[in-house]
């Protein structure tokens, strides 16, 4: 996998009506056949740098409030990519690429994985290259 197997896009109206507003984040087929074993739910409590990991598996976010910073490197050929999130935007980040986000006090991110998560022990591999 590499950077070009990255995809951004944003939060679909599935349904509204006058008593809510259901978005559909992803659906299979629209994010490339991704199916998740884990999702999670982030608040941060501070600005911070999280994540520099990368995995063996896709993984997918989706940010509910805020604004983030995702740079991302090809492990492989360290091309590099940075994205730019907003309340709604998704972002499919491909095995094998590492991420390293910086995130702003009080946002709120929906995250997937393709594979169960045990611990960050076990499920991330540690990068120290985006600079």
């Amino acid at each position: 996998m590499s950077l070009k197997d990255v995809v951004f896009g944003h939060v679909n109206i599935a349904h509204d009506d006058d008593r809510r507003t259901l978005f559909s984040i992803f659906n299979g087929k629209e994010f490339h056949g991704f199916h998740a074993a884990t999702l999670k739910w982030f608040e941060f409590k501070k600005d911070a740098v999280v994540a520099k990991h990368y995995h063996e598996y896709d993984e997918i976010f989706c940010v509910v409030s805020g604004e983030d910073i995702f740079e991302l490197v090809d492990v492989d050929s360290m091309e590099k990519e940075t994205y730019f999130l907003k309340r709604g935007d998704i972002l499919l980040v491909a095995k094998r690429v590492a991420h390293r986000c910086h995130v702003k006090k009080d946002s709120i991110v929906i995250a997937a994985n393709e594979k169960p998560y045990i611990s960050a022990k076990q499920n991330d591999i540690l990068f120290d290259k985006f600079d």
